[in-house]
């Protein structure tokens, strides 16, 4: 098995490097992203996420609550102490 650097020395091995450092540097690409024709888009595409993203986290937010409030009931306090409690209030 030959080293990552004898790979890349031979003529395949450059040929990847250069292709790679093609898409790195944006040469020879079918098209380049304009960033001013796709502005409106990408607003857009960010709101609609953070829509998506504020809707979980009320659910989760919710199913904490939930699971909170059950955790809170008199079920966890054993059944002596419960009237005990009753009494107290």
């Amino acid at each position: 098995m030959a080293s990552l650097d004898e790979e890349g020395d031979n003529a395949i091995g450059q040929k990847v490097k250069d292709m790679y450092y093609e898409i790195i540097n944006g040469k020879g690409g079918k098209r380049s992203y304009e960033e001013e024709a796709n502005e409106a888009d990408e607003k857009k595409h960010v709101k609609k996420l953070n829509k998506r993203r504020a809707k979980e986290l009320r659910k989760q937010q919710k199913k904490l609550q939930d699971e909170m409030a059950k955790a809170d009931s008199d079920d966890d306090i054993p059944f002596f102490m419960q009237d005990t409690l009753s009494a107290l209030q």
